[in-house]
C-alpha cells in the first residue's frame, strides 16, 4: 500500500486536565484511579493528567500523550491543531498468509507487537501500552519500528491523504 501522511484537518484538542471543557463528551471521558478511561472508536483507551484529548473529524475521542502532542500537533488558534506529519506506511487488514505482509509488519508480529487472534483478527500493542483488536476492514498504521497502531477504515479514508513520489 502506498505511503500515506495526515491531511491538514483541523482539530480541535484539550490537555487532559480537571476540568474539561464543555465541548467534551463526559459520557466516553472519565476520570479514573490512575488518570483517564476515553472510549474511542477502536475501544477504551488509558491516558494521564497531562497528556491531550483529541477531537477526530469523525466525532471520536483520540488520546495522545504530551511528548507526542507536542511533537505531531502544530497550534492553528481557537483551542484547533493540526497534525504535522511524517509519512505512514499502512496496511489493510485481512487475514491471510503473512507471506504477503510488508516487511514492517512481519518483524512486529514477529517480536509481538501484533498478534494474529484465533478469532480472525489481529491485536496490536501500541506504544502507549493498549492493545487495540482490528475488526473488519481496519488499517494498521505504521510510523516507526515502536509506533504501530489501529485506524478504522471510515476515519483512515477522511483523515489520510497518498503522499506522491
Amino acid at each position: 500500500m502506498l505511503a500515506r501522511k495526515k491531511s491538514n484537518i483541523a482539530y480541535r484538542a484539550t490537555e487532559l486536565l480537571d476540568p474539561l471543557p464543555s465541548w467534551v463528551d463526559t459520557a466516553r471521558v472519565l476520570r479514573a484511579e490512575d488518570g483517564w478511561s476515553i472510549e474511542t472508536l477502536e475501544g477504551v483507551e488509558c491516558a494521564r493528567d497531562g497528556d491531550w484529548l483529541v477531537e477526530g473529524e469523525d466525532g471520536g475521542y483520540y488520546p495522545k500523550s504530551a511528548t507526542v502532542f507536542s511533537q505531531d500537533m502544530e497550534d492553528v488558534g481557537d483551542g484547533y491543531f493540526i497534525q504535522r506529519s511524517a509519512p505512514m506506511e499502512c496496511w489493510p487488514y485481512c487475514f491471510e498468509d503473512s507471506s504477503r505482509f510488508p516487511l514492517w509488519l512481519r518483524r512486529a508480529v514477529e517480536c509481538g507487537m501484533v498478534e494474529s487472534n484465533s478469532v480472525g483478527s489481529m491485536t496490536v500493542h501500541t506504544s502507549w501500552g493498549d492493545q487495540l483488536a482490528t475488526v473488519g476492514n481496519d488499517i494498521i498504521m505504521h510510523r516507526s519500528d515502536t509506533d504501530i497502531y489501529v485506524c478504522k477504515r471510515s476515519v483512515f479514508e477522511k483523515s489520510y491523504c497518498v503522499l506522491e513520489s
